[in-house]
């Protein structure tokens, strides 16, 4: 399956070692593991992270073709700092992903995907935002989905409104679920079936909403069905990149297979081998794939 990601490329900095990060790079590189053809739209800078991100994403087998690289503008890095294991995030602005351009984009090449994923945190600035919307018109997906992955001053209520408009898989965690029902509905239910019965009805496009629970595991529903599903137990080591591994894992499942149950289940055995090991993208198990 051909999977065209969209957003961020950057440096998270832990304790001051640089790893190489990003929602939309994690979620390509998790993809490609599980057997896909990834691809990813962003820019980076002309320097010495940019260069080595170019190398990483090529051992990644992630395609660089629709990648930028900016002169004057530095590669994106994050200082992380992890409390219990729990990531929080300081993101640099006015960095080499806040100016993904349009016009660097064959839009020829772009019928060659069957699914889209994008997220919030490349739409802060409005010329990535603007190149997203630009792309949303001339593509045409199998599939498009959105994580949101709000992050602290980088979304607004357009912005989130705006991404769950072109979706047709939508997939949060529970704390976005109260925020976005705050900032969208202007309702202060926290329950993720009470949140869905919202979103269907103003957004009928979203055809697969997942809520993701931590140790509770998930929930994902569709017009039809409410399902919940139980976590994988896991001695959990830092959470970065579960959340995206479990991404790439339903994808990858379910536009495969067509079972949600099944493709939830894969999802959360991915999502806690992650958190459980080292890294955002630790080499996943042979069984896994």
């Amino acid at each position: 399956m051909n999977i065209l990601v969209f957003g961020e490329i950057l440096w998270d900095i832990i304790e001051e070692k640089e790893h190489l990060g990003g929602a939309p790079l994690n979620f390509a590189a998790h993809t490609a593991q599980l057997g896909n053809n990834p691809s990813i739209i962003s820019a980076i800078g002309r320097d010495r992270l940019g260069t080595q991100a170019l190398q990483e994403l090529s051992k990644l087998s992630i395609d660089t073709q629709f990648v930028q690289v900016l002169k004057e503008t530095p590669t994106g890095t994050v200082q992380v700092k992890l409390d219990n294991g729990q990531p929080r995030y300081e993101i640099i602005e006015k960095v080499a992903y806040d100016y993904i351009s349009f016009d660097e984009i064959d839009t020829r090449l772009l019928s060659e995907y069957d699914v889209f994923y994008f997220g919030t945190l490349a739409q802060r600035s409005r010329e990535s935002r603007d190149t997203l919307a630009k792309l949303f018109v001339h593509g045409s997906f199998q599939h498009i989905f959105c994580d949101l992955n709000l992050r602290k001053g980088c979304y607004s209520t357009e912005t989130i409104t705006s991404s769950i408009e072109q979706c047709t898989i939508l997939k949060l965690n529970d704390e976005e679920v109260e925020v976005v029902s705050s900032l969208v509905f202007d309702s202060k239910s926290g329950d993720p079936s009470e949140f869905w019965k919202l979103v269907k009805d103003r957004f009928p496009n979203v055809e697969i909403m997942i809520v993701t629970l931590g140790k509770e595991g998930c929930q994902i529903m569709t017009k039809d069905v409410d399902l919940h599903i139980p976590a994988e137990p896991c001695q959990v080591k830092d959470t970065i990149g579960a959340g995206d591994a479990f991404s790439a894992a339903f994808v990858s499942d379910y536009l495969t297979h067509g079972d949600l149950t099944l493709a939830g289940q894969k999802a959360n055995k991915v999502a806690a081998f992650v958190a459980s090991s080292n890294g955002a993208i630790p080499q996943l198990p042979a069984d896994f794939l």
